[in-house]
C-alpha cells in the first residue's frame, strides 16, 4: 500500500490516508501492549493527540514520528510512504 503525505498539512491529507494511518498506528501500540498513556509519556505527546492521530483526525508526520520511535519501530514501517 502505498501512501504520500510529504509536506502535506494535515488539513490537506484526504480522511481514507489518516484513517489508515490512524489503524496502523493503534494496531502497533496494541501489539506492542501499550496503553495510550504509555505511549503519551514515553513520547512526550498527550494522549489526547495519540487518540487524534489514532482516529484519523490527526496526520502530522512529526507526531506520527514521535509515536512511532517510542512503540521502538520507525513511521516508515507504520506506513511505508512515511518519510520519517
Amino acid at each position: 500500500m502505498s501512501r504520500s503525505y510529504g509536506n502535506i498539512e494535515d488539513s490537506n491529507v484526504p480522511t481514507s490516508l489518516t484513517t489508515d494511518l490512524g489503524e496502523a498506528v493503534r494496531a502497533a501500540r496494541h501489539l506492542a501492549g501499550y496503553s495510550i498513556e504509555q505511549v503519551a509519556v514515553t513520547c512526550g505527546l498527550t494522549e489526547t493527540e495519540i487518540a487524534k492521530v489514532e482516529s484519523g483526525h490527526e496526520g502530522d508526520q512529526r507526531l506520527v514520528t514521535r509515536i512511532a520511535k517510542a512503540l521502538g519501530m520507525t513511521a516508515t514501517s507504520l506506513s511505508p510512504s512515511v518519510a520519517a
